[in-house]
């Protein structure tokens, strides 16, 4: 995801660029020349309309982004850009909010750079991290009210602007303090690249850049009209352009841009990690199943399709039941229900393959549940076990014919008297009778005769002898 040569901004942007700041200086200067009072207004509206702006955008998009980075600095320029706003109302000669002097419009001002260069250091911490938004706001809002409380009414800021002597000792080090956080927060922009528009990225680096030009300006001027503050407000008109035009106009006339970037970002880790763990699936040799709440197939493997005979995209999208008869629907119900509530189970189960024929299998499933412990479906690891059964249900028929001809058996045990001349044998009563008639009573013997080769040898002997 790194920048290559032809994603940066072409010398043709930033030409124009450069002609763009060029021909705002000149109105600006004149504006500033003749009413300074005037100029002050226009800048400081302006850069409050964007700050409001960038708020209005990003907040309402919130959802779609997963780089927090933006989430961040669009809350914090609600509140940078209300700062702003008071520090306009307040500013001398302006008679709106009378403030007595000096010291409170640049209070507000200092306050206003610290909120906006803490949230550009902050920010590209929180990334890749989950933010929650309304936390976030009210914790905006309570910092902007405690800086409100205490440069209004506490009286506890410390002063920034002493009348006839300039600025402080306080807000010389603040404007400082603020350009090196800046410098820190353009080098993080850097190390993160890959989590931004390659001309998102450039503008914003340009923007932190301005703003440390704009900073240093501010802690030259002696008087709040002199070229100093000139200077200052004219670079932080431009440091804000360049926020407009990384954040709206880019985001405005590439419709969306920076949350497609963030959802092809995602997208490409997603199929590389899909990739991956495919590839460990596949590797397999048992099938596994996926299937989503309302049953209905969203992951298969190649074995597993293979044990069915068709392909994954023929699986793909198929209901669990249509590949069970309407026994094992019922059954598939019942196992359903178990996972969702939350049971992890191994059982067997009865499959129609494509060509009609059955298949026995061995699975192993488990719930799959969201982040709010909601059930989104279930997998399974699939064996084949149509061999075994096959064999087991052999085994088990071959038992149940030996059980039926047993039971159909009497067993003849102890001494039996028998004739040894005529084979008779004697029953229990001490009756002689026929070895026949004996063994038929004491079992589920049937006799049929007959006349064995050698009997009947002897019989045609004796009848030739007659």
């Amino acid at each position: 995801m790194g920048m290559t040569p032809k994603d940066y901004p072409s010398y043709r942007e930033i030409a124009f660029l450069l002609f763009g700041v060029a021909v705002l200086f000149i109105p600006l200067y004149l504006i500033g020349k003749n009413n300074y009072l005037l100029f002050h207004v226009v800048v400081e509206i302006f850069s409050v309309i964007i700050a409001f702006a960038i708020f209005l955008i990003f907040w309402h998009s919130r959802q779609f982004l997963s780089n927090n980075y933006f989430l961040i600095i669009g809350t914090s320029f609600l509140f940078v850009g209300a700062l702003d706003f008071l520090h306009t109302l307040s500013y001398k000669g302006m008679d709106i909010i009378l403030t007595g002097g000096s010291n409170i419009p640049t209070q507000l001002w200092i306050s206003a750079r610290f909120l906006k260069a803490a949230s550009f250091f902050v920010a590209p911490f929180f990334i890749n991290r989950r933010v929650r938004e309304y936390p976030l706001f009210f914790t905006y809002l309570l910092v902007f009210v405690f800086l409100v409380v205490s440069i209004y009414y506490l009286k506890i800021f410390p002063t920034c602007y002493i009348e006839g002597v300039g600025l402080t000792p306080f807000k010389k080090i603040s404007e400082y303090v603020v350009c090196v956080i800046f410098l820190f927060s353009i080098f993080s922009l850097i190390k993160k690249k890959s989590s931004f528009d390659s001309l998102t990225l450039s503008l914003l680096v340009g923007a932190l850049f301005f703003s440390i030009i704009s900073e240093i300006s501010f802690t030259l001027y002696r008087n709040v009209y002199d070229i100093f503050n000139f200077v200052g407000h004219f670079f932080k008109i431009v440091a804000f352009y360049l926020i407009y035009r990384a954040l709206i106009v880019n985001g405005l006339t590439r419709p969306y841009s920076i949350i497609f970037h963030e959802l092809k970002k995602a997208e490409l880790e997603n199929r590389e990690s899909r990739e991956y763990y495919q590839n460990i699936l596949e590797s397999l040799h048992e099938g596994i199943w996926g299937i989503d709440k309302e049953s209905k197939t969203n992951f298969v493997n190649n074995r597993m399709a293979e044990m069915l005979g068709y392909t994954i995209e023929e699986m793909m999208g198929k209901h669990l039941f249509d590949f069970m008869d309407k026994r094992g629907e019922k059954i598939a119900k019942g196992k359903i229900e178990n996972r969702k509530g939350g049971i992890q189970e191994q059982h067997d189960f009865e499959f129609i393959k494509k060509d009609g024929t059955r298949i026995y299998a061995l699975l192993e499933t488990a719930p799959l549940v969201d982040h709010n412990g909601q059930y989104r479906g279930a997998i399974a690891g699939v064996q084949d076990i149509t061999a075994r059964k096959n064999l087991e249900q052999e085994r088990e028929r071959l038992i149940k014919s030996l059980q039926e001809a047993l039971e159909n058996v009497v067993t003849l045990s102890g001494l039996l008297p028998i004739c040894a001349q005529c084979k008779k044998i004697r029953n229990d009563k001490g009756y002689w009778e026929q070895i026949e008639k004996f063994i038929s009573e004491h079992s589920g013997a049937v006799f049929t005769h007959g006349i064995c080769p050698e009997c009947k040898e002897n019989m045609m002997k004796e009848y030739h002898k007659k």
